[in-house]
């Protein structure tokens, strides 16, 4: 039985390029990168066996690229060999599996300034967002010290019967 082929989203900056591989539930993967052929093979929920190779469309650094594994993807970033203008294409051809990953896509005259938070860490991401130290935000802000003068909140008149 042939395998299948993963859904594969990317994205990319100045300097790498971003691949998620989404499976559910993935173990026994098999990553293979050198500089111009990425492959892929593991086994998803359910026991279904996932696999794709493809020529990347310009070389890449596989020393120093990264990968993590959550429960429902493979995060790969990929370090490009040089730095520059953007990829056209992931592939050296259209792969019907592969899309463009639109959330975490930016454009060449974005600026760096909020760089990947999934390079950050998600302890960093939530230090940032001021998250799971109890105050839930600003400490000093209470509902009630807040003044409204929405029309919503006048009195409403008793209801007829």
């Amino acid at each position: 039985m042939e395998d299948f082929k993963p859904a594969i989203i990317w994205s990319q900056r100045k300097d790498k390029v971003i691949i998620s591989i989404y499976i559910t539930d993935i173990h026994d993967e098999k990553i293979s990168l050198d500089e111009k052929k990425f492959s892929f093979s593991g086994v998803g929920g359910e026991n279904v066996r996932y696999s794709c190779e493809f020529e990347l469309f310009r070389e890449v650094i596989p020393q120093e690229s990264k990968q993590r594994k959550t429960g429902r993807e493979l995060y790969l970033s990929i370090k490009k060999k040089e730095e520059g203008p953007y990829w056209p294409r992931l592939t050296t051809h259209k792969l019907p599996y592969v899309k463009i990953d639109f959330n975490r896509w930016k454009d060449e005259d974005d600026s760096e300034e909020d760089e990947d938070q999934f390079e950050d860490g998600l302890e960093n991401l939530m230090q940032r967002m001021d998250v799971g130290k109890g105050g839930g935000g600003n400490p000093k802000f209470d509902p009630g010290d807040f003044q409204s003068s929405d029309s919503d909140d006048e009195e409403l008149p008793d209801l007829e019967s």
